[in-house]
C-alpha cells in the first residue's frame, strides 16, 4: 500500500514535468540564425500550474525571460490548445552562434536548449554539438513500478531539426533523418532515455565562410587566367 501511494505521488509530481518539445533551427552563413520551439503539457496539469504561485509554464514569462538574453530577439508568441494539451509556440532569432549557446548556462531540470558548442575540426571544417540532459530518475527500485514509469516516459519526445548553412558531412542521427539535399539533420529522443543519461547531437559541416572565400577565389582566378590569354591573343594580332 505504502508503495502504491508513493507511485502515485510521483506520478502526479513526474506528469507535471511529462513536457514534450520540438525545436526547428535555421543557422545563417555569419552564425545568426532564427528559432522555433513547441512546448506541450497536459491540458489538465497545464491548468494545475497556472493555479500555482510557481508558474513555470507561462508564454509571457518564457518569452520575457529568452528576451532578457543578449542577442535574442523573440520575434512571435502564441500558447493554443490541441490533442487535450497545452501548446507554447516561440519564434526567435539570435544574433550570434555565441549568445544561442548563452540562453542556457546554468544546468536547469528541463533543458531544452542544453549545452551547445561549434568547434573546429583539423580541416577546418565545423562540429555542431548539443548536450540535452533531464534530471535522472530512478526506474529500478521495483520491478512493476520501473516498467509503469517507463510506459508513461516512452509516450513523450523530444524533437529538434537543425537546417545547417552549407555541406553536413556526418552526424550522429538515423540515416533517414538526414537531408543532404536540404542540408537539415533530425534527432529524435524518447523522454525515457533522457531520464536514464544526457543525450548529445552531432554533426559536421563544411565551413561556409571558408567556402565562400574558395569560391571568390576561384572566380578571380578565372578571371586573372582570361585577362592573361586575352593579352597575349592582343600581342599576337599586333
Amino acid at each position: 500500500m505504502k508503495k502504491s501511494i508513493q507511485l502515485l505521488l510521483f506520478m502526479v509530481l513526474f506528469l507535471s514535468n511529462c513536457i514534450e518539445y520540438q525545436e526547428e533551427m535555421w543557422f545563417e552563413r555569419d552564425g545568426s540564425g532564427k528559432l522555433t520551439m513547441k512546448i506541450s503539457l497536459n491540458e489538465y496539469l497545464s491548468s494545475l500550474d497556472e493555479g500555482s504561485s510557481d508558474n513555470d509554464f507561462n508564454e509571457d514569462e518564457m518569452v520575457k525571460d529568452l528576451n532578457s538574453h543578449m542577442g535574442i530577439k523573440v520575434t512571435s508568441s502564441k500558447s493554443y490548445y490541441h490533442n487535450e494539451k497545452k501548446w507554447i509556440e516561440i519564434n526567435l532569432k539570435f544574433d550570434s552562434f555565441d549568445n544561442l549557446s548563452k540562453i542556457n548556462e546554468d544546468e536547469t531540470e528541463l533543458n531544452f536548449m542544453g549545452k551547445i558548442k561549434l568547434t573546429y575540426d583539423n580541416k577546418g571544417n565545423l562540429n555542431f554539438s548539443r548536450e540535452i540532459f533531464i534530471d535522472n530518475i530512478d526506474t529500478d527500485d521495483d520491478e512493476n513500478d520501473a516498467t509503469m514509469i517507463k510506459a508513461m516516459l516512452s509516450k513523450y519526445k523530444w524533437e529538434y531539426i537543425v537546417h545547417f548553412p552549407s555541406k553536413i558531412l556526418v552526424a550522429n542521427a538515423a540515416e533517414e533523418n538526414i537531408d543532404e539535399s536540404k542540408k537539415t539533420v533530425k534527432w529524435t529522443f524518447p523522454l525515457m532515455v533522457l531520464a536514464k543519461k544526457s543525450q548529445t547531437m552531432e554533426a559536421t559541416f563544411v565551413n561556409p565562410n571558408a567556402l565562400g572565400n574558395n569560391k571568390y577565389f576561384v572566380s578571380f582566378f578565372v578571371v586573372f587566367i582570361f585577362l592573361v590569354v586575352y593579352g597575349l591573343m592582343k600581342r599576337k594580332k599586333i
